[in-house]
């Protein structure tokens, strides 16, 4: 989804339509990952380069030594960096982990982009993880005491990553929930973060 041209655009147009409803100030983060998943990577490279080796053993052929350890050589780099791929690294780790990295990496990108800096605390964070396949919404404190959860959950279901006219009708629905427990006053005009969303890598 945010590897779409359209991402940038659709999503600036849509806070903006967003926020002329609502005092509620939104501010979407689009990342490729949250956090490294380096370990998961070398114990995939380990194990298939292991794999490899046992094969290598039992082939019908005579490998010299020095070759056999030129394919481990090769081997083991060759299957880390495969085992980075998104969709690799999506499969094979566990969703626990996966949520909970990208929790903590919306909360870090709550403070980066000084969401909770608004004047009445109507700060919102939208935080779409590629990897992971991921949203994560955070509320600052003056909405989160007039939104409840129940509320809220309808909206976030139909907040995803599968594609951007998914995601841009997830944020109209979120939007619409926030326009009737925080409808847009005069005070919010004094509030303008960037509508645009913010790239991480």
């Amino acid at each position: 989804m945010i590897d779409d041209p359209k991402f940038d655009e659709a999503v600036e147009q849509a806070v903006k339509r967003i926020e002329k409803r609502t005092d509620a100030e939104i501010v979407v983060v689009a990342a490729e990952r949250s956090g490294h998943y380096r370990d998961v990577q070398m114990w995939i490279g380990g194990g298939c380069t292991l794999a490899m080796l046992a094969a290598l053993f039992y082939a019908p052929i005579d490998l010299h030594p020095i070759g056999a350890l030129v394919e481990v050589a090769i081997a083991f780099p060759f299957f880390s960096w495969l085992a980075g791929h998104r969709a690799v690294l999506h499969f094979v780790t566990r969703a626990s982990r996966q949520n909970a990295q990208v929790r903590m990496f919306a909360e870090a990108e709550f403070v980066r982009e000084a969401v909770h800096g608004t004047p009445n605390h109507t700060g919102v964070l939208v935080y779409a993880s590629a990897l992971e396949r991921r949203v994560e919404v955070i509320l600052d404190l003056g909405l989160a005491g007039r939104v409840a959860t129940g509320e809220l959950a309808p909206a976030l279901s139909t907040l995803t990553t599968t594609s951007v006219d998914a995601f841009v009708a997830g944020l109209e629905g979120l939007g619409d929930v926030l326009a009737a427990h925080a409808p847009h006053t005069a005070e919010s005009d004094a509030v303008d973060l960037p509508d645009a969303p913010r790239r991480r890598t």
